[in-house]
């Protein structure tokens, strides 16, 4: 028997018994026999468009998204069981048919995730984990989808050899620094870093949106983000927003911050190889999204509400005083 036979099966039954029978099966039925279908549906897609395109990939997500959901609709109007709650949803559904790829899943995943979010209290206990995993792959689907978006604003960043501190080796191509734990007899000029292991980039951003990697690979300590054009280098530094500095930081213990006041913790599951690193500046208020490249997700996004001049990417290869670290920060080739 299958899922549409079984649930109209369970329908005429539970409508035999009463109205108290009807609206408590109801969500039984669509929790206990679809719902699981549709969260198998979205994470078999998942295993599927690791490979495709970023185009295909996100027309892969929205046709999942769309057509997973949508079994759910002729059953829950022909048992009549919250035909406004699901109403909205379908009628969300036709709406947004039309937009953007991007737009369709990000206003899908609010219009889902408040319309379940109604029904939750009359869920049966046993099918309320299968409504969170239902909001978890939207959720994860919106950030990968993000992830997506931001690579089409890849910029080619080269560092900037004047701005490094004296015991910064750059790459001729400019795109490799590491410590040797050597001070070089270089130009003290305003420019350049002369406390900390830290080096900018060649161009900076006044506007618009771009994407950079970065890969760490085993380095145990980095710094990466940005520092605004008239953020100062000389000196006890101190990496805050408030100083021009928007930074995450990792160290030897695999503990990630990211360089708010105080201090913000990131959780992350696992050690990081590569890092992505969005900047917005299109908008009213700017942002920085940092991202975990393996596994397309996010793991800060700073909020930039004021700043001097422009942008420059920022890298760092650890503290002075630590272990020395020698291991080099590549950016690598636009993919």
């Amino acid at each position: 028997m299958d899922l549409k036979e079984h649930a109209i099966q369970h329908h005429n039954q539970s409508s035999s018994q009463g109205w108290p029978a009807t609206f408590l099966g109801w969500p039984t039925t669509i929790l206990g026999y679809i719902l699981p279908d549709i969260c198998s549906g979205i994470r078999g897609r998942m295993k599927t468009v690791s490979d495709i395109s970023p185009w295909k990939f996100m027309m892969s997500k929205m046709e999942t998204i769309q057509n997973r959901p949508g079994e759910i609709f002729p059953f829950i109007f022909k048992g009549n069981i919250f035909p406004d709650i699901f109403s909205g949803i379908h009628g969300h559904m036709k709406i947004v048919s039309n937009i953007s790829p991007r737009n369709f899943l990000m206003s899908t995943r609010e219009t889902i995730q408040n319309h379940l979010g109604q029904i939750f209290p009359f869920v049966p206990k046993e099918h309320q984990k299968q409504i969170e995993e239902l909001q978890k792959q939207i959720e994860k689907l919106q950030n990968q989808l993000e992830f997506s978006d931001a690579r089409f604003y890849r910029a080619d960043i080269v560092l900037n050899p004047k701005t490094a501190h004296p015991r910064l080796e750059v790459s001729e191509d400019g795109k490799c620094v590491r410590d040797t734990g050597i001070v070089s007899k270089v130009s003290n000029s305003k420019e350049r870093f002369d406390s900390y292991t830290c080096i900018l980039a060649t161009e900076g951003f006044s506007n618009g949106k771009h994407y950079w990697e970065v890969e760490v690979g085993p380095k145990k300590r980095w710094g990466l983000g940005v520092a605004s054009e008239s953020a100062s280098r000389k000196g006890d530094v101190t990496l805050y927003p408030q100083n021009g500095y928007w930074v995450i930081e990792f160290d030897e213990r695999n503990e990630c911050w990211a360089r708010t006041d105080p201090w913000t913790h990131l959780n992350l599951s696992g050690k990081p190889s590569r890092i992505g690193i969005f900047l917005n500046m299109s908008d009213s208020s700017s942002s920085l999204t940092f991202y975990d490249v393996q596994k397309e997700s996010k793991l800060y996004t700073f909020a930039i509400k004021k700043h001097d001049g422009k942008m420059y990417p920022f890298f760092s290869t650890g503290s002075v005083t630590a272990e020395l670290d020698s291991q080099t920060l590549k950016i690598p080739p636009l993919f």
